[in-house]
């Protein structure tokens, strides 16, 4: 547009010869020169791309993100904008366009994301274009900048009424002392090599680096509650992205709950990958919200095995399908339409026997 403007004036110049359009289209040149130029030199001195590669959040909590953007050149920059895409794993990708500035060498623009249900949503930077000083003239750059959100339930859990052995105890709100994995860090029972599952906060690092290999420090356990969770994700990937939430948001309110009760609790689930079961203990929500993240990952396709053949005999056991179906030691306590499951939770009270 510079140069089509330019060439007017010095065709008008030229044909009624004023000198004073000359001047005119001498100096838009000049200025259209500049104008390419400019973005050219701004682009080779830029850098953008997210301040952090991963984060996490609750379903229906804003996230935070934050793209940082450095610039070293004499000039003042003029503005610019990126193109960030997201998306859960599997859909279609939300576009939108985000503008700054770099004029004192450093810029960060913030944005949100709104999760809805539970999984991955994956962020990417796939565009910059970079103006001159009268956003007249830009230049584009393509980008490729990743950054995953994991989103995990709320904070909720099952309620449980359990009476310890002794049968002098029948308070929901009754709390039990014991030691679960991580709670004492003073009484570890061994040092063992790492399994698939094991909890990465609990490795022996100081270990693990004089060895080349991965060891776990393993605590001492006291509890007469010990509680297997079974996660049939058999016909998973058929569910919708809303009851695939809710299924998430049962396995956490279960675990949850039982925790909630001083138990000793072990996640089981099947690793597509590796073709195997994986067990996990869990002693809070983050070791849950861990397990959950390992789920979000692996995918579900193919038929797993029973997982009730990997715990021990007369072991108690809860079992969730996709389905919605809640079982107990065998029997089927409860049903949930998983898309509503998170309210369902909240109104439901369980027996431990």
């Amino acid at each position: 547009m510079i140069l089509l403007l330019a060439f007017l004036t010095y065709y008008f110049a030229a044909m009624y010869q004023y000198p004073t359009l000359m001047l005119m289209a001498a100096a838009e040149l000049i200025f259209g020169a500049v104008s390419f130029i400019l973005p050219w030199y701004f682009a080779k001195r830029f850098a953008v791309g997210f301040a952090k590669k991963n984060a996490t959040g609750i379903v229906g909590s804003p996230i935070s993100c934050l793209i940082s953007a450095s610039y070293g050149g004499r000039l003042p920059m003029a503005i610019f904008y990126v193109t960030v895409r997201s998306n859960y794993i599997g859909e279609k990708p939300d576009k939108r366009k985000l503008y700054g500035s770099c004029d004192n060498g450093h810029s960060d623009a913030e944005f949100t994301v709104d999760p809805f249900y539970c999984g991955i949503i994956e962020l990417r930077l796939t565009k910059v274009r970079i103006y001159d000083y009268l956003s007249l003239v830009g230049l584009s750059r393509k980008l490729d900048d990743k950054m995953t959100l994991a989103v995990f339930p709320k904070d909720i859990a099952m309620r449980f009424e359990y009476a310890p052995s002794d049968g002098g105890l029948d308070e929901l709100d009754r709390s039990y002392t014991i030691n679960r994995p991580g709670d004492d860090h003073d009484e570890i029972r061994q040092i063992r090599e790492y399994r698939p599952g094991d909890p990465s906060r609990y490795i022996h690092w100081n270990v693990s680096a004089k060895s080349d290999e991965l060891w776990i420090k393993e605590y001492e356990r006291e509890s007469e509650l010990v509680i297997h969770i079974l996660a049939d994700m058999n016909g998973f990937d058929s569910l919708s992205a809303m009851a695939a939430s809710g299924y998430y948001t049962m396995l956490y309110a279960l675990a949850k709950g039982l925790l909630d009760c001083s138990a000793e609790v072990y996640i089981h689930y099947y690793d597509e990958e590796n073709k195997t079961v994986i067990k996990c203990a869990v002693s809070d929500g983050d070791g849950i919200r861990e397990v959950l993240h390992r789920l979000y990952i692996i995918g579900h396709t193919a038929i797993a095995p029973d997982l009730r053949a990997n715990i021990p005999d007369g072991a108690k056991y809860f079992l969730i399908d996709t389905a919605g179906r809640l079982v107990l030691d065998g029997e089927i306590i409860d049903q949930y339409i998983l898309q509503t499951a998170e309210i369902l939770i909240e109104q439901a009270e369980y027996k431990l026997v």
